[in-house]
């Protein structure tokens, strides 16, 4: 796309996955509409990835996610008089799981099942609510370079076990470099005003699969180890309690015990390639071992 590039984060925020690039900073917090304003004055093109995947309660889901992309809009929407593209990186989770042999997809009511899934949710409708070239993207679980969210899975099969909970559900997932092409896309086409899209790899597998190749990504072998749903619930409650000792807040919980142990979190991306020209350049196999490749150049697996 080209053009200058800023960056608004904390100021807490690390920012080394960046260090190759050029860009202005800018400080603010999605909460506080007035540290948003300059970041957004004269933008042509405004890409809201901000937000919190773990928080102690629904009202602080909300105040960030879903206040606080109402505040983004605000101020895409009063200091970019010439904005082209307003791009919302919601989540899966807005949408919920789909049913048992059906792919989700763009024309499937939006049902979350979390506090987290309803606060990305209630950020689609403000973003729908503003008078702005808006494109929303839907994506499901990231992996790749800087990823730390899945990289214990490949610290296990490191250490010859697979767990799988739910090894046949089926769930899709998404390559950074595929992502980061779809929400490109989603930018520069003029069919993709709005409209809401789910940008992944090529296709759904079943979690036994996707077990199987981060095994292989690792270049070793494994036993399974099929971790049964009461497993799964003690552990978030127990990290719960952890993390209420502590003063923290639990990043594996309650509701994200409940969104893992759902069957169906496949989608389909045929809007996408219909309307963006989408098509993912890089398979889950290669994307697994270019992920597991970083792991160990960084010293990380």
């Amino acid at each position: 796309m080209g053009g200058r590039l800023r960056i608004l984060c904390r100021p807490t925020s690390r920012l080394d996955a960046l260090s190759d690039l050029t860009f202005q900073r800018f400080e603010g917090d999605l909460t506080d509409p007035l540290s948003l304003a300059k970041a957004c004055e004269g933008a042509d093109y405004v890409f809201h990835s901000g937000g919190l995947t773990s928080a102690p309660d629904d009202e602080t889901y909300i105040a960030a996610n879903g206040e606080g992309t109402k505040n983004v809009c605000a101020a895409a929407k009063s200091k970019a008089s010439g904005l082209r593209r307003f791009v919302y990186i919601s989540s899966m989770a807005a949408a919920g799981p789909g049913p048992a042999g059906k792919l989700i997809d763009e024309e499937m009511p939006a049902q979350p099942i979390t506090p987290y899934g309803a606060s990305k949710r209630l950020g689609e409708k403000w973003v729908q609510q503003f008078d702005l070239p808006w494109t929303i993207i839907r994506p499901p679980a990231v992996y790749g370079p800087w990823d730390k969210a899945i990289l214990p899975l490949f610290q296990m099969a490191r250490w010859h076990l697979s767990a799988v909970v739910a090894a046949q559900g089926v769930a899709s997932v998404v390559y950074v470099e595929n992502l980061v092409e779809g929400i490109v896309q989603s930018a520069v086409r003029p069919e993709a005003v709005s409209q809401t899209f789910y940008i992944a790899d090529s296709q759904p597998l079943t979690r036994a699969d996707l077990a199987q190749h981060m095994q292989e990504a690792v270049g070793t072998w494994a036993v399974p180890l099929p971790v049964p749903s009461w497993v799964v619930r003690s552990a978030a409650r127990v990290s719960e309690a952890f993390a209420k000792g502590f003063g923290k807040t639990a990043f594996f919980d309650r509701h994200k015990a409940t969104d893992l142990l759902a069957l169906n979190w496949g989608c389909s991306i045929e809007h996408a390639r219909r309307f963006l020209g989408y098509e993912p350049q890089v398979t889950t196999r290669v994307g697994m071992k270019r992920t597991a490749d970083w792991y160990r150049l960084k010293g990380w697996l």
